[in-house]
């Protein structure tokens, strides 16, 4: 059985990505912010696995910090309006005055129906490593499953989780 690496969970430690674990027991599931200080006990000692977001949430609203927002287009907002894209209009679906969203096969693109020159194409599968840099920072503090660890049962899909 594959065992979760620190390159896939490291990126994580500074965005306090929760992970779940069972207590010595194996009966007791905790839920636990994952740090530097705490990865040996959690990860190597009690086998924890990140909770994360599948790519397909990046058309969804979701809540990150306290505020609801579609994170395909706060993203073509950072393309749109450089570094204060995400602060001033992070959640202002206005402000895009016409867009779509369109999936298909491995890949999500988003795009401003009049404006060819602002669009975002985030790739679903291995290829998400082409994405600017930036792009990549964002999903990881959101805590999108860039490494694909849902699907090899190293990660918990958020989407499954009793609320």
């Amino acid at each position: 059985m594959k065992q979760l690496t620190i390159n896939e969970i490291a990126p994580y430690l500074p965005y306090k990505v929760k992970v779940q674990w069972y207590k010595s027991n194996d009966k007791d599931l905790e839920t636990s912010i994952l740090t530097a200080s705490n990865y040996s006990f959690l990860i190597d000692r009690h086998n924890a696995i990140p909770i994360l977001r599948p790519l397909s949430d990046l058309t969804k609203e979701i809540e990150y910090n306290g505020e609801r927002f579609v994170p395909i287009l706060a993203l073509l907002n950072y393309v749109r309006y450089g570094l204060d894209g995400l602060d001033t209009y992070y959640n202002d679906k206005d402000n895009l005055e016409s867009y779509v969203i369109s999936e298909y096969k491995n890949s999500i693109s988003c795009y401003e129906k009049y404006n060819d020159d602002k669009t975002l194409n985030i790739a679903t599968d291995h290829e998400i490593f082409f994405e600017p840099y930036y792009i990549i920072e964002k999903l990881l503090e959101w805590h999108f499953d860039i490494f694909s660890l849902i699907p090899q049962n190293l990660a918990v899909d958020i989407n499954t989780l009793n609320k």
